[in-house]
């Protein structure tokens, strides 16, 4: 009998921690769409309403609604050739993506923290810094 309650639990916990899993790589796959497509509404649909930025060693204290246009201007400037997200780091309550961006002419390292708010990962702080000065 012992031996059953430790299995079902033992389901129970393997079924949660799947779940858990599949909503922050859904999260990840979502944030790495976004950056694909260059869609800066999709991007920031993923933000807190309130973030840090760090773009290019400009530093920004700022809404969702004011990241939207520092990234759709980011995108503009800087069309992508490639994304790929190198390292994440995942747990019940936070995500942590790296990534690189590359353009035709510049490689960039994505950096975002995303925290768990009212059961949706939102991104608290996001960086883009500059790789490689000039391929």
């Amino acid at each position: 009998m012992k031996q059953n309650y430790t299995k079902l639990l033992l389901s129970i916990i393997l079924a949660l921690s799947t779940l858990l899993m599949h909503g922050q790589t859904s999260t990840s796959e979502k944030v790495s769409h976004a950056f694909v497509n260059m869609d800066a509404k999709a991007l920031t649909s993923h933000f807190n309403n309130q973030l840090d930025i760090v773009l290019l060693n400009k530093e920004y204290n700022c809404t969702s609604v004011q990241a939207l246009y520092i990234l759709k201007k980011f995108f503009t400037d800087n069309p992508i050739h490639r994304f790929e997200i190198v390292h994440q780091g995942l747990n019940d309550q936070s995500i942590f993506l790296i990534a690189k961006y590359e353009t035709t002419n510049r490689d960039y390292k994505v950096y975002i923290l995303l925290k768990k708010t009212n059961n949706t990962f939102k991104a608290f702080q996001f960086k883009i810094e500059l790789e490689n000065p000039v391929k």
